[in-house]
């Protein structure tokens, strides 16, 4: 049986949090050589850039690997005492779902010469549960709370009018970002902390019931 559309309604908005472990982690690793001559440039980043994926191959890990395209440019505001100079540079992105291969990836293409590392970033990947339970989580803190207020104002919940989902967390947390050259990582970076860091989901939804007295 329906209810009559003349009913006061209660609307509630319903959030959870959760702090899931992440599933992958990504990794950048940018290829930037100088040189006084474009050609030059162009040279050196194709030798600095085999030498990383050699250093790659050396660590046979189960990764997804993007290749990104060369940029070239030429300095126009170079140092003092020094001329104009061509910069050329390449990325490689790499994605494992082994968290625990991060140090020893970074570690070994941040000892290539001429290469920054940035990462990781922890992620959560779409398929994990974690997902679909903390949206659950959500509508289960709205009910209750459109319960007690229906409680409170002596009534009781009717049906659901309208619920809408408002805010999911994205589900990638970037603990660690360098930017310098192998040649200032000293000792390397693996002997940094790596530990996969819990990354925090959120969702939100609002909704509405219809309110019915208890007379």
């Amino acid at each position: 049986m329906s209810q009559p559309t003349s009913l006061p309604t209660i609307a509630v908005h319903g959030t959870a949090l959760r702090s899931v472990a992440p599933d992958s982690f990504l990794i950048v690793a940018r290829v930037i050589v100088e040189a006084s001559q474009s050609g030059a440039a162009a040279d050196a980043l194709v030798q600095r850039y085999a030498a990383l994926e050699a250093a790659l191959a050396a660590l046979d890990l189960d990764v997804d690997i993007q290749r990104g395209p060369v940029t070239s440019y030429e300095d126009v505001s170079p140092d003092a005492g020094r001329g104009p100079m061509w910069r050329a540079m390449r990325d490689m992105t790499l994605t494992g779902r082994d968290t625990s291969q991060a140090a020893a990836l970074a570690g070994a293409l941040g000892r290539v010469p001429d290469t920054a590392i940035e990462g990781p970033h922890w992620q959560i990947e779409g398929d994990n549960p974690a997902h679909h339970e903390i949206q659950a989580d959500a509508v289960r803190e709205a009910l209750a709370r459109a319960e007690r207020y229906a409680a409170a104002l002596g009534g009781t919940l009717g049906r659901l009018v309208e619920l809408s989902d408002t805010e999911v967390g994205s589900g990638r947390h970037m603990v660690f970002a360098a930017s310098a050259r192998a040649a200032d990582h000293g000792p390397g970076l693996e002997t940094l902390d790596f530990t996969p860091q819990p990354i925090e989901l959120h969702a939100s939804v609002q909704a509405r019931w219809f309110l019915t007295p208890l007379d």
